[in-house]
């Protein structure tokens, strides 16, 4: 506001000539009051005047100086009245494509390598991971040693196709939890692992899905699946169970 008093004004009370500086000058006290106006000793008898007369006229000045510092001030803080920020709604807007991008990634990921004994659409398993993507197994053995097992994408289709020719098997999220920042994501992904749809599960695990997008490009890409499960002998807590 003290951008569009003058470098002589000060605040006053405008119902005190008391308050004024010595030219009887007003500082702008609120830009949408009335009563924005300058006023001196020798505009008095006018201002008592219109007063007198329903006081239009002072009303219709004073609301023309607001309008007007309104725009000023608008126009010196460069705010377009009128018109919202919109910059709010297209981020929300954005992450929420990302997010849906994101899962369709990780429920392809489980519908792959899911259904009766027989073959995998390998192909489209391949086209989810980026190239260099690795998918990491923690192992454990009943002596309770264990290690890690690191395979390509190709390196698991082999694997694991020969077994699923002969082995139905199916996979599915019980619960996940998703981090997306700039082109990174990672899905925090509790699975239960059955040998028919509607088995009991034999295992339940934990996929650590760390996905990418780079600058661009359109499509979230895996760049690598590491897992563990309760045949570890460690229970998944709770809040990883969608408990």
């Amino acid at each position: 506001m003290d951008a569009f008093a003058g470098d002589n004004q000060r605040y006053c009370d405008m119902d005190n000539d008391d308050d004024c500086d010595a030219e009887g000058s007003f500082q702008f006290l609120d830009l949408f009051a009335d009563g924005c106006y300058e006023h001196s000793a020798a505009t008095s008898a006018r201002v008592v005047g219109t007063l007198a007369s329903g006081g239009v006229a002072m009303r219709m000045r004073t609301s023309r100086i607001a309008a007007a510092s309104v725009l000023a001030l608008s126009g010196a803080l460069g705010v377009a009245i009128g018109q919202p920020d919109s910059a709010p709604s297209a981020q929300a807007s954005k992450q929420q494509t990302d997010q849906e991008a994101v899962q369709a990634q990780v429920d392809a990921l489980y519908a792959i390598i899911s259904g009766p004994a027989g073959d995998r659409d390998w192909d489209r398993f391949r086209s989810l991971f980026v190239e260099g993507a690795r998918l990491a197994q923690v192992f454990h053995r009943p002596d309770g040693t264990g290690g890690v097992s690191s395979l390509t994408p190709d390196e698991f289709a082999e694997r694991s196709g020969a077994y699923l020719l002969e082995n139905a098997f199916y996979e599915t999220e019980l619960s996940g939890r998703m981090e997306i920042y700039a082109g990174l994501a990672h899905v925090w992904s509790t699975y239960e692992s059955r040998r028919e749809p509607n088995a009991e599960p034999f295992t339940r695990g934990i996929n650590s899905i760390q996905l990418v997008k780079a600058p661009g490009e359109d499509a979230w890409k895996i760049l690598a699946v590491t897992w563990d499960s309760e045949a570890s002998g460690i229970e998944i807590p709770a809040k990883y169970a969608g408990k």
